[in-house]
């Protein structure tokens, strides 16, 4: 991971909404730098399978947003694959200037049937 200055960059602040805290664990243990894509990366463990918290696959999707004056803004989108926990990588915004500074919010959930 490439490094910059200090104070170079103001890493946001990452909310997990977890909609399936039932059946999984998500802590966010670092966030990128800001040198490119702004990714989290975070530990899961999976508490029961994610189908017992009502999803029909082993992903969950995830989300992250930011508020821009009362207006939640949707920043990226993806899946995860959840058939086992362990370390996570979530593209939190494709540049580092549209979060800087600011509260992310982190939603995860499950993924539509396919």
């Amino acid at each position: 991971m490439a490094t910059q200055p200090c104070g170079a960059w103001e890493q946001p602040r990452v909310v997990v909404q977890n909609n399936l805290s039932h059946c999984l664990s998500v802590s966010v243990t670092d966030i990128s730098n800001g040198s490119g894509p702004v990714t989290a990366m975070a530990d899961t463990r999976l508490r029961e399978p994610i189908g017992a918290c009502g999803c029909f696959s082993s992903r969950a999707i995830y989300r992250s947003t930011i508020e821009i004056g009362g207006t939640s803004e949707r920043l990226q989108e993806g899946l995860i694959d959840l058939r086992s926990g362990g370390r996570k990588i979530f593209v939190l915004a494709t540049e580092p200037k549209l979060i800087e500074g600011a509260e992310t919010r982190l939603h995860v959930g499950c993924a539509p049937p396919s």
